[in-house]
Formats: structure tokens, sequence, C-alpha cells
């Protein structure tokens, strides 16, 4: 156990190794939990080799010294879900609005989010409006001014998740 002075604090004992390395600070949660914050984001799908050293917070019998696990950060991916095609106005069904939200497998920055998707009618680019929420798994799309034609006119929705760290990419249409 730890004194009581020292929760919330981090410690200066090396008390995880990893591999791959990984930059960060081990803190007291509570006078008998450790925690290891990372100073960046984890690689996508990465697999961690992690070594706690226990033997340098406690005598212990050797064979009991290091606790070795192994832990995988989420792979990252994406799903899309159309939730509406609607008009602005209700008497006027010329411009017309698509929503919809992107999910993520794990958490994924706004801006990163905002380049994985483009919008197209008729070769002409939609623009698109986004809203994420702040636990930044779910993300809300309105692709702006569909034009609703006389003749039939498609919207391609390209969905590329490169920037993700993903290989995955989408079309809808």
């Amino acid at each position: 156990m730890v004194d009581s002075l020292a929760i919330g604090a981090p410690t200066s004992a090396k008390l995880f190794d990893f591999s791959p390395a990984v930059k960060g600070e081990t803190i007291w949660l509570d006078r008998r939990t450790v925690e290891f914050k990372p100073a960046a984001r984890l690689v996508s799908g990465q697999i961690y080799q992690v070594n706690f050293q226990l033997s340098r917070l406690m005598d212990v019998p050797k064979a009991l010294g290091t606790f070795e696990y192994t832990v995988q950060v989420i792979p990252q991916n994406f799903e899309i879900a159309i939730s509406n095609i609607k008009p602005y106005v209700k008497t006027d069904l010329k411009r017309q609005k698509i929503e919809g939200i992107l999910y993520t497998a794990d958490f994924a920055e706004g801006e990163a989010i905002e380049k994985v998707l483009a919008a197209q009618q008729e070769g002409n680019s939609l623009k698109v409006n986004w809203t994420h929420t702040a636990e930044g798994k779910q993300h809300g799309f309105t692709v702006e001014e569909v034009a609703r034609k006389e003749s039939v006119s498609n919207v391609k929705l390209s969905f590329n998740g490169t920037g993700l760290g993903c290989n995955t990419r989408k079309t809808a249409m």
C-alpha cells in the first residue's frame, strides 16, 4: 500500500514496461490501485506486451515479482447509418438533405472524421455538416443542398477510413 499523500500524484517508480515502448506516467488512484496513463493515444489495433513490476512495490517471491500480460487496442473501424432524407421545407421538395450517423469502433477526433465522407451529386460536391459526441464514437452528418429534380439523379456518398487508421472504404448511392 502507498501513503495517502501519494494518491492522485505520479510516481517516480518505473512499474510498467511496454513492448513496443509507450511513454506516459503512473498515477496512484487510491492506496492500492495504480494506473498507467499514456502520453498519447495508442496505435489502433496494436498489441502490447506489458510487464508490471510488483517487486518494486513490495517483497514478493521471485516468481511473483513480475506480472506479465498482453493488451490490444481496439482496431478502428466505422459503419454508417442513413437515418433520413427530407426537405428543408415541407412545401418545397426541390431542396433536400440527407442525415446520418457514422459510428466508430473507438474514439476518433472530429477533425479526422470530417475527412472520411465526401458527397457528390452529378459530379458536383455537396457540403457536409457534422456534429460529434463527447465520447467520440458517434458522429452525426448532414449532406446539404441535395437537389430533387424532374429526372433521376444519384447522390454518391464515399467513405474512406484511411485518415482514421483503417482501410475501410464504402460507397453509397
